[in-house]
């Protein structure tokens, strides 16, 4: 009866996608005048869509179908997403509409499909190779692989932020806590021990790998078919930005592996129904990787604490165990801040920081056709910056604001924050729609797949050379030549000692009105000794940096298949669907939570942001496949 039932079923599901297909068909028919030349790239790929649900539904509802109200209603809100996030130029005619919504259902049926393969539990395979014998392999591989990125890119990469946060080190700036202060000790360790930075990278890449080859061998050793191991292994070591940002001194790449580690844990806590809290060694674990992802990246905080707020709700035994666990992580944490903060005159992160979404959002009032009916708000945001100047706006980037030459810091800071929110929310009450029409397009690179169709391409096409891979959501690290003077005044003792050291007294100077620590010729001479240290290390005539170059300049050029954060925000989606419809949706709390954080204050169209997020997903996306038993869960 049931499977009479199924088979009627997918038959039902067939004619009427049958039906759609035909009228899809049609209707591309009809919009390109019957000519097949002129069929874009979208266009095809919807036929091919269509044919295959079409002649495969049968089959697939046949074997594979679960219809359960939880993935029903993740599939369509997952349609509904790629069906808005790729949806071409102008929906303007009637036909282009009526072609979004058959794409919105073809796209709901995938999900649904898909949804349906990730909760499957494989079956648990037992094969005569030995778990960590194959995991030391997979070690070696994957080391060798980064490796080749070590050595084409040696001694590492820096940019701006990565500039400040190594002055930070070598006390030629004050430190600040903009670049997480642990991170910056870090940098400053490998300083003591040598001058060589690529002593960091290397370490980086040894923890980063040990960490992806300790999970597959925990995946192993829970049964997990080769087929998904070779897949996992495959894209961290064929992922070209995996081994790029390995070797750019950013505190996204350890944040980011940070994050998977304590993805892992939460996931073992859940599993073993918090038994694993029973060992000292594992609280050890537990509160090293938590302080790691507290301290890496300023957002790291909220990802910490939701994710025990949400454990402890979540867990069914040891909840007090947890709590106390949470408040000893937490205390050490903030009390270790405040000491150091204290001790060593760290500044606070500038206000402006965390205003890209309200900045952005005010611009977006200024560039409309509307004129601002209260004055006193009016006025306000012209002080801050004048109004001719706020035409400077790019919808995706607030850089064009907040490091406008005529931005008033100063205003800002002397009104504080309830001044700045005060007017902000007045102007909000006048133009809504604005206001959600900015944040939409602020955050498009973390949805928006299609982004070459977006129109906030042309509004930043002049405005910077950078705005090329700045919409490809990766920043310029391929530096040649000057790679480590660039963009750095600390640096530029050669080309005009004077003006650098200016820029280093007004850097000391205008935030903390201490001491400047160096006289002239002791900062010539320190600065000096920095930049022979670092290129007595570089490499004369690599052979692997012109190639890995090229390759890495295709990447660029294509980022919007190869660096695309709305696809990266699309599998997150699969993987939390998966979770919620397998009801272990606290493995994907940490990812979720810092995701959120990123929607909720997006810093700038930086690939690097939702890295931390990507890193983690190979493992994720097979992580609900592991069938639910407890044992060696440790």
């Amino acid at each position: 009866m049931i499977f009479f039932l199924k088979k009627l079923y997918g038959n039902a599901i067939s004619v009427f996608l049958f039906i759609l297909y035909v009228y899809l068909i049609l209707s591309f028919a009809i919009s390109y005048d019957f000519d097949i030349t002129d069929l874009s790239i979208q266009a095809y790929v919807s036929i091919v869509i269509g044919a295959l649900l079409t002649s495969c539904t049968p089959y697939i509802v046949k074997n594979t179908v679960k219809c359960d109200y939880k993935i029903i209603i993740c599939s369509v809100v997952l349609g509904i997403f790629i069906g808005i996030s790729t949806v071409p130029v102008g929906l303007t005619k009637f036909f282009e509409v009526q072609r979004l919504v058959i794409s919105i259902i073809y796209f709901s049926i995938i999900v649904f499909y898909v949804i349906n393969f990730l909760i499957t539990p494989f079956e648990r395979h037992k094969g005569s190779y030995s778990p960590l014998k194959a995991s030391v392999i997979l070690w070696g591989l994957l080391t060798i692989v980064w490796l080749s990125y070590f050595y084409a890119f040696y001694p590492g990469i820096l940019n701006n932020d990565s500039y400040y946060q190594f002055a930070q080190a070598h006390a030629l700036a004050p430190l600040g806590s903009h670049h997480p202060i642990f991170h910056t000790a870090l940098i400053w360790l490998n300083i003591q021990i040598s001058s060589n930075i690529a002593v960091y990278f290397g370490i980086t890449i040894i923890i980063a790998s040990s960490l992806v080859c300790y999970i597959l061998y925990k995946f192993m050793k829970w049964g997990m078919p080769r087929i998904y191991i070779i897949v996992i292994i495959l894209f961290y070591a064929l992922y070209p930005i995996n081994g790029l940002y390995l070797m750019t001194l950013w505190k996204d790449i350890p944040y980011s592996i940070s994050l998977l580690w304590f993805s892992l844990v939460i996931y073992k806590i859940y599993r073993s129904q918090s038994e694993y809290l029973l060992s000292i060694n594992n609280i050890i674990t537990l509160m090293i990787v938590t302080l790691l992802v507290l301290n890496l990246r300023s957002n790291g905080i909220f990802v910490g604490i939701g994710t025990f707020i949400v454990l402890i709700i979540l867990s069914s035994k040891y909840k007090l165990r947890l709590f106390i666990i949470s408040m000893c992580i937490f205390g050490l944490h903030f009390s270790t801040h405040f000491y150091i903060k204290k001790k060593y005159h760290v500044l606070d992160t500038n206000f402006v920081e965390a205003l890209a979404i309200p900045l952005q959002q005010v611009a977006g009032v200024y560039n409309g056709p509307r004129n601002i009916k209260n004055e006193s708000v009016d006025t306000y945001f012209n002080v801050l910056l004048p109004s001719n100047n706020w035409k400077h706006y790019c919808p995706i980037n607030v850089d064009f604001i907040k490091f406008n030459r005529h931005f008033n810091y100063q205003y800002l800071e002397e009104g504080g924050k309830f001044k700045f929110f005060k007017n902000w929310y007045r102007l909000w009450n006048e133009y809504p729609w604005e206001y959600i029409r900015a944040y939409f397009k602020q955050t498009s690179p973390l949805w928006l797949i299609n982004r070459y169709r977006h129109e906030i391409n042309q509004s930043c096409r002049n405005k910077t050379d950078e705005v090329r891979l700045r919409v490809g959501y990766i920043n310029t690290v391929l530096e040649t030549g000057d790679r480590w003077l660039y963009g750095l005044d600390y640096f530029k003792v050669k080309k005009d000692a004077d003006l650098a050291y200016k820029k280093y007294q007004y850097v000391f100077l205008y935030p903390t009105n201490l001491t400047v620590p160096l006289t002239k010729d002791q900062y010539i001479e320190k600065v000096t000794k920095i930049k022979e240290g670092i290129y007595q290390h570089d490499i004369k005539n690599n052979i692997l940096k012109p190639y890995y170059t090229y390759a890495l300049q295709y990447v660029f050029d294509n980022a919007s298949i190869f660096a695309n954060g709305g696809i990266v925000t699309l599998v997150f989606l699969f993987v939390l669907s998966a979770s919620i419809a397998k009801r272990q949706v606290i493995i994907c709390v940490p990812l979720l939570i810092n995701l959120l954080t990123l929607f909720i204050s997006a810093p700038a169209p930086d690939f690097r942001y939702i890295f931390s997020v990507l890193f983690s997903l190979p493992i994720m996306l097979f992580i609900n496949k592991i069938p639910n038993y407890r044992e060696d869960i440790q």
